[in-house]
C-alpha cells in the first residue's frame, strides 16, 4: 500500500512550489500536505488501521468528534478547493480521484452506494468546521463549509420520464469515475430510465 504522502502528492507536479491565491493568499502545497499526514497518522495510530471495509457507524461517531478529525478533514477539503484555484480543476478532480487508487472497481462501487444511502436521508445543509489552535500545524487554523445531503430532483425524474416514453437513449455523463455513477444509477433507481453511462 502506498503512503499517505504518496497517494497526496499523486499528479502535483508543482508540490513543492509555492503559490499565491486570490482566496487563500500565500500557499504552500507541502505545507498543506504535512499538516493532513500528521492528522492522518494520528487518527489512524488511534483508531486505524483504516481500510476499504471503513469504520462501523458507532466508531465513525467517535472519530468525528477528535480534533483530528476535523484537522484532517477539513485541509484535505481546503486543499482540493486550493489546487482548483491556484493550479486547475482538471488536475485537482484527478487528484481526488487519487485518493481512492487502492480500491478495486467493487469497493468503490460499495463505498459510493453507502454514501448514497446514508446521505440521501439527510435534508440539505451546510456544516462549517474550524480547525483547533491546539494542533501544531505549518498550515495553521482553517474554517471550511461542507454541504451534506443529496438527491435525485423530481425535475429530473420528469424528464428522464420523458424522454424514456419519446424512445430518446439517456446516457449519464460524469467527471466522475463510473462505478460512483452506476451506483447513484443503482441507489436512486433511475435503471429504468438510463440506457448507459
Amino acid at each position: 500500500p502506498i503512503s499517505i504522502k504518496e497517494l497526496l502528492t499523486t499528479n502535483l507536479k508543482s508540490f513543492e512550489n509555492e503559490f499565491v491565491s486570490k482566496k487563500y493568499g500565500k500557499v504552500i502545497i507541502s505545507d498543506w500536505v504535512d499538516d493532513i499526514c500528521v492528522a492522518f497518522n494520528v487518527l489512524n495510530e488511534k483508531y486505524g488501521p483504516f481500510d476499504v471495509k471503513g469504520l462501523s457507524k458507532a466508531k465513525q461517531k467517535i472519530v468525528h468528534k477528535d480534533i483530528y478529525w476535523i484537522e484532517f478533514v477539513s485541509k484535505i477539503w481546503t486543499l482540493y478547493k486550493v489546487l482548483v484555484d491556484v493550479i486547475d480543476s482538471k488536475i485537482a478532480y484527478v487528484w481526488l480521484t487519487c485518493w481512492f487508487s487502492n480500491f478495486t472497481q467493487t469497493d468503490l462501487y460499495n463505498l459510493a452506494y453507502d454514501a448514497f444511502k446514508t446521505y440521501s436521508k439527510v435534508n440539505t445543509f451546510e456544516i462549517t468546521y474550524q480547525t483547533s489552535e491546539k494542533i501544531d500545524s505549518k498550515v495553521g487554523v482553517v474554517t471550511t463549509t461542507f454541504r451534506y445531503g443529496i438527491s435525485v430532483s423530481k425535475n429530473i425524474i420528469e424528464l428522464m420520464s420523458c424522454l424514456k416514453s419519446a424512445n430518446i437513449d439517456i446516457y449519464v455523463c460524469s467527471a466522475s469515475t463510473n462505478m460512483v455513477v452506476k451506483a447513484a444509477v443503482d441507489y436512486f433507481k433511475l435503471n429504468k430510465y438510463v440506457d448507459g453511462i
